[in-house]
């Protein structure tokens, strides 16, 4: 019985994510944004840029998406344990050409227990996948920038966090 819950709940928090990563993409290609990146209207790879340009693209009012996609995960015999990767890198590069947003590297790590019966299917605690994702954003937070992850919530340093100097730490 216990098991039988623990499957429903991996299953609906799957459900969820999916959700929400489509919707946000949904979005993304509804409402650009009004402002300018280098690039034109393309979004950027936060992993592609060095710091200093980073602190130049990293705007308030930039949105940073985080795209989530197990990269070792059954889906059958059919289909590669990295098929939620591949499907987040193929969205995350749909949203990269559409809106001009910053885009964090993909999270390949999550909560998958109803999976770990099959070789190779990996799995964190709940609480380990949504503490990750709650620090990348809080991170990204304290730099002063609004942050777009798989849940309806915004992340702004001024309602959630204290603003920390950059510079200072940087520069020590």
């Amino acid at each position: 019985m216990q098991e039988q819950h623990r499957v429903g709940s991996a299953f609906r928090f799957v459900l969820i994510l999916l959700g929400v990563w489509v919707f946000a993409t949904q979005c993304f290609a509804q409402k650009p944004s009004t402002s300018k990146m280098e690039n034109g209207n393309r979004g950027v790879l936060l992993e592609n840029l060095s710091w200093d340009e980073a602190e130049h693209i990293l705007t308030p009012d930039r949105v940073v998406v985080i795209a989530l996609g197990a990269e070792s995960k059954e889906h059958g015999r059919h289909l590669q344990l990295n098929n939620d990767w591949v499907m987040a890198e193929y969205l995350k590069n749909r949203v990269l050409a559409a809106a001009p947003v910053v885009i964090a590297p993909t999270i390949n790590y999550s909560f998958y227990p109803a999976f770990l019966e099959y070789p190779g299917s990996t799995s964190l605690e709940s609480h380990a996948a949504r503490d990750m994702v709650v620090e990348i954003c809080h991170t990204l937070a304290l730099q002063g920038r609004a942050v777009s992850t798989s849940s309806t919530q915004e992340f702004r340093p001024s309602n959630h966090f204290p603003k920390r100097p950059r510079r200072s730490v940087l520069k020590a």
